[in-house]
């Protein structure tokens, strides 16, 4: 599969983003299911709590919803072998498909876990069966849960005795920053947030994730038109890839300032080429932006610029 044709496809799937009533996390989700366990042991290798290896389980996990025999589903049952825990993922593409009401339901399910242990989440699952007209559907489902186990040499048991249920929503950069509910959740990443460097095709998923990136954190404005956050929520213009705020930088200078997390123009100063390309970039006009600003955490456009051009032109002699 050559890095052109995953690009395209990317683009094809996430297109439906602006089409009303297409639901893009059931066109990149199974793509996405794909490298989760690995995205996210990489991605949380340095978390104090959330750190292990991830384990897939299956995707579209039924919970019954309360006082009815209707269920909805989670995106993605994992669970981390080191710290024993099962895991929902929750995958957003829009700020608009953000519900509540979903959010509490999984805290509801933290909660209970840690009080009667997940064995009720098979009990459950056998209520929804017996109700479904699609009862065989529900087999596979328990043979995907068997596998998944028996993959790393477990078994149901190890579900039913779990204690620890741990949620994370994966979620564009704007939701992440703008809602409330999320940070009651174990954690909360954006695209931006994923590792760019797995053990396995990491090709594959460098192509992946740059293309999740653009459309879902990159500048949600153009691509999302549910209502924005109050500004006191954004504290930036808008997001660029490394080659747009280049451009910027070149264009204005001192005029803008460009984000850079944990340090600013010190971190800069220690992040090597490949680490700077890959990344997404808030950037905001130095004077009248939006929001608070931690002044440690900026960088004029006129040092990032020339901080990179320092950088080319070693690689290039390299």
């Amino acid at each position: 599969m050559t890095e052109d044709f995953l690009r395209q496809l990317m683009e094809h799937l996430l297109q439906g983003r602006q089409l009303p009533k297409v639901q893009v996390e059931r066109s990149v989700g199974p793509i996405l299911g794909f490298f989760l366990e690995d995205v996210l042991t990489a991605t949380l290798k340095d978390d104090e709590f959330l750190s292990g290896r991830y384990r897939m389980l299956c995707p579209e996990f039924p919970l019954i919803k309360e006082n009815n025999r209707q269920s909805t589903n989670i995106d993605f049952l994992l669970y981390n072998e080191d710290r024993q825990a099962l895991v929902f993922l929750e995958l957003k593409t829009t700020s608009s498909s953000f519900d509540s009401n979903q959010a509490r339901r999984y805290r509801i399910s933290r909660i209970r876990v840690r009080k009667e242990g997940a064995s009720y989440l098979l009990k459950d699952l056998d209520n929804i069966q017996t109700h479904s007209s699609e009862s065989g559907k529900y087999d596979t489902l328990k043979s995907l849960l068997v596998n998944g186990f028996n993959r790393f040499h477990r078994d149901l048991e190890t579900m039913k005795k779990c204690r620890h249920l741990h949620v994370i929503y994966l979620v564009p950069a704007q939701l992440k920053e703008s809602e409330e509910e999320l940070r009651k959740m174990n954690k909360t990443l954006s695209f931006d947030d994923l590792s760019t460097e797995l053990h396995r095709f990491n090709r594959e998923w460098a192509t992946i994730r740059k293309a999740l990136l653009l459309p879902l954190d990159s500048n949600p404005e153009q691509f999302d038109s549910s209502p924005q956050p109050e500004s006191g929520h954004i504290n930036f213009k808008a997001r660029a890839s490394f080659d747009e705020i280049k451009t910027l930088c070149s264009k204005l200078g001192a005029q803008i300032v460009v984000g850079f997390t944990w340090g600013g123009e010190t971190a800069l100063m220690r992040a090597d080429l490949k680490q700077l390309q890959q990344r997404i970039y808030k950037w905001d006009h130095a004077m009248g932006g939006n929001g608070k600003k931690l002044p440690n955490n900026w960088i004029a456009g006129n040092k990032f610029l020339d901080y990179v051009k320092i950088l080319e032109a070693a690689s290039v002699a390299d």
